[in-house]
């Protein structure tokens, strides 16, 4: 049976399963001390050694302990399963199989009734067996499958009072979540775009001292918004380029698309002032936090199809190109036209104007004159007529000048005009494309 995350985060859940452990193997209290010192000192070394390359985790009859990819302890039913190296094994240790990811190491089982003879004999065997297998480095899903109940119980029980850091992590709660920052110039753009489903890992990246190995991060591009999100992979350490920063790595990065806007985050979230004036690292408060994750988490379903009508206004032109994607449709039927046209020609038309940039897209000359708000007056045309099954599509919508937009309609040789028309706004969107990528 699984155990709920409560379940594996509560002492004496962990309580009773090791008494039922030790129970049917029937041993004396000095071989069941003797056990779960040995497992509380492997962790205590592997916290201290190798911080984020380890995790302990409760089952319904049993716990094991992993240093990278490898299972170091199993405290089970009968048996201390442990990963060992080397030739000095002592008699009465049966060895198993050995492991691809702990060069040299194998499995061995110590029974529990010699568990007091043995044990002490195999630690420094076992410690190399876990330097072995903390060369390799593990997904966060592993890092991060951790049962802090293990851990209180451990040292409530043997009454012990220090803890190194990788496990004081372990026992702090619940990852927080970090915004830090990146550039354009410097190169983190291009990185996250390329970290994206890849195993890399960005050395000394800035964040909060107060960082733990698993918190979430978003990740701020300026002048593009909420770009991408990741998860701390190393311990905070003071770095040597910046004074009072601290560094750490980030992996599983995930882009964001279209990136969340500041605009769109000071019009859903008012109360956080940081969206304000977003020039430092910051740690949100939990409701803000589970607020900005939603909004994300949002944003990558719909792509840029959750801006309402209003946000269109402010929202960066990557977005509206999302959002104009999203609402675009092959052709209207007469039924759908007059019902959906009103709620997606919002989308389309925003990002047009917002291509166009006061420009006309047909002629490239400036917009004729500007509103009363001081906005550059261009209309947008449907290259191929709605009424005749046109798409309602970025690709067949053009931003022009009101000239332009009459002579598309009335011209003479307004046929050779349509097909004008559909090149540039090709080689528009093929060259936004390209630079995205």
């Amino acid at each position: 049976m699984k155990l709920t995350a409560d379940e594996r985060a509560d002492p004496s859940v962990c309580a009773r399963i090791v008494d039922q452990i030790f129970h049917e193997a029937n041993v004396g209290s000095h071989a069941r001390r003797k056990c779960l010192r040995f497992l509380a000192d492997s962790i205590a070394y592997a916290a201290a050694h190798w911080p984020d390359r380890w995790s302990v985790t409760l089952y319904s009859d049993y716990i094991r302990f992993n240093v990278g990819w490898v299972e170091a302890i199993v405290l089970g039913p009968k048996v201390l399963a442990v990963l060992v190296i080397g030739s000095d094994i002592p008699k009465g240790v049966r060895l198993r199989g050995a492991y691809a990811r702990a060069r040299g190491a194998r499995g061995a089982a110590v029974p529990f009734h010699r568990a007091n003879a043995l044990v002490p004999r195999i630690q420094h065997t076992h410690r190399e067996a876990m330097r072995a297998a903390a060369t390799w480095r593990t997904g966060s899903g592993t890092r991060n499958a951790h049962s802090a109940g293990v851990i209180t119980y451990l040292w409530r029980t043997l009454g012990l009072r220090t803890k190194a850091p990788g496990i004081e992590s372990k026992l702090a709660g619940a990852p927080s979540l970090h915004i830090v920052q990146g550039g354009v110039e410097n190169g983190d753009k291009r990185w996250l775009e390329r970290a994206t489903g890849r195993d890399l890992v960005a050395k000394n990246w800035v964040v909060p001292k107060s960082a733990r190995v698993g918190d979430s991060v978003v990740i701020y591009i300026r002048g593009h918004g909420c770009f991408a999100t990741g998860k701390i992979s190393s311990p905070p350490t003071p770095r040597t380029d910046r004074p009072n920063r601290y560094g750490a790595a980030i992996d599983s990065v995930r882009l964001i698309e279209p990136a969340v806007s500041l605009e769109v985050l000071r019009r859903r979230m008012p109360e956080f002032q940081w969206a304000t004036y977003p020039r430092s690292i910051t740690t949100p408060s939990k409701p803000i936090a589970k607020k900005l994750l939603t909004i994300i988490e949002v944003r990558r379903k719909q792509k840029g199809a959750d801006l309402e009508q209003e946000e269109l206004k402010t929202s960066s032109l990557e977005e509206l190109r999302a959002a104009a994607l999203a609402k675009a449709v092959p052709a209207a039927n007469a039924h759908q036209r007059k019902v959906i046209q009103r709620k997606r020609e919002w989308a389309i038309k925003a990002y047009v104007l917002g291509r166009a940039d006061g420009c006309c897209e047909y002629c490239r000359e400036d917009a004729p004159f500007r509103t009363e708000k001081g906005q550059p007056y261009l209309e947008c045309h449907h290259i191929l007529r709605l009424a005749d099954c046109g798409p309602d599509s970025p690709y067949n919508v053009i931003g022009v000048c009101p000239n332009c937009h009459r002579r598309a309609h009335f011209a003479y040789g307004r046929r050779k005009i349509k097909d004008q028309m559909k090149n540039r706004v090709r080689g528009i969107e093929a060259r936004r494309t390209r630079g995205r990528k």
